[in-house]
């Protein structure tokens, strides 16, 4: 259980940079560049958690039906 948590605590931070990276590109971008790129961010932000909390979810939900 703890190789499976640090496992998803790493994916989640990696999904974390990759957003980042995402909003934070080097400038000059133009405007509407920017605001879609943000927008596209955004979306990666909510599939992330979304799929994190899923996995967690799943380990909870497998560690509860072994015991």
């Amino acid at each position: 259980m703890i190789v499976d948590t640090k496992h998803i605590d790493s994916t989640e931070k990696a999904l974390e940079l990759g957003i980042h990276l995402v909003r934070h590109l080097p400038e000059p971008l133009e405007a509407e560049t920017s605001e879609k790129l943000t927008e596209i961010a955004d979306v990666l932000n909510l599939l992330a958690k979304f799929v994190i909390d899923e996995a967690r979810y799943a380990r909870v939900k497998e560690l509860n039906f072994r015991i």
